[in-house]
């Protein structure tokens, strides 16, 4: 039972590491991902977690909850004007 609950913690601490590195080079993390992820960070601990997640787990709680910046928009509003033909 031992080697079981050994390797749920290690398979869970893979996926908090890809997911961390995930919202890290995004740079943010919403709300809900947040919920999520302090929900999976606290069963690992419960599992038995050595302390490995806690750097990570420190960046991700500095993240911010929104973009830095806004999403570029992909289609503008505004009228596309061409400028006059000249004929030579």
């Amino acid at each position: 039972m031992n080697l079981i609950q050994e390797g749920v913690r290690d398979a869970h601490l893979q996926n908090l590491i890809a997911t961390c590195e995930i919202y890290i080079k995004r740079g943010y993390i919403t709300s809900t991902e947040l919920d999520v992820y302090q929900s999976r960070y606290k069963l690992y601990k419960e599992l038995g977690g050595n302390g490995h997640m806690e750097p990570w787990d420190a960046k991700i709680r500095a993240l911010p909850n929104e973009p830095l910046t806004p999403p570029v928009a992909t289609q503008s509003t505004k009228p596309v004007i061409q400028p006059p033909r000249t004929h030579k």
